[in-house]
């Protein structure tokens, strides 16, 4: 049993001493296979990580742009609708006026119409009226004792 245990302890120290000849030699390549795997696997680790971060924060700078690119154009149709609401109130406003200024001015139309056709009726009339009574008078007047009774009158009027 002492030879196992012997032998086991010769393996042992013999084990040992190859690690410690194989770092010796080769310690510093190994130590630096070792950072680089290490360093590759943490790379492909944080690489998408830091990815994923970035894309977070571009979601996060995008969603606060479509926030604000929706409220200006919130704000700008509601501008649109003031606006459009006072253009409609003012054009409504300039039609009323303007049809309150034809009506006026048809009224005018009629009134300067009507008098001008008045005075033509009037002035037609009249001098129908003249001939006419002129016409009347000439025949009266063609009996002289009509003429001279209707003179007799004047000159009683006028005498008065």
């Amino acid at each position: 049993m002492s030879n196992y245990v012997f032998e086991n302890i010769w393996k042992a120290v013999n084990v040992i001493l190859f690690f410690a000849l194989v770092y010796k030699f080769a310690g510093k390549q190994i130590k630096d296979m070792f950072e680089k795997a290490y360093k590759s696997l943490v790379s492909q680790v944080e690489e998408p990580l830091s990815k994923l971060l970035s894309n977070r924060e571009a979601v996060s700078l995008a969603k606060k742009e479509v926030e604000e690119a929706r409220k200006k154009y919130e704000k700008t149709l509601e501008n649109q609708r003031i606006l459009a609401k006072a253009q409609y109130d003012e054009i409504l406003s300039h039609a009323k006026i303007v049809a309150e200024n034809i009506e006026k001015m048809g009224k005018e139309m009629v009134e300067v119409e009507a008098n001008r056709l008045k005075s033509q009726l009037i002035s037609g009339l009249s001098s129908s009226l003249i001939s006419k009574a002129e016409v009347k008078l000439k025949e009266a007047f063609k009996d002289e004792k009509v003429e001279i009774s209707y003179i007799k009158s004047r000159l009683e009027r006028l005498g008065k």
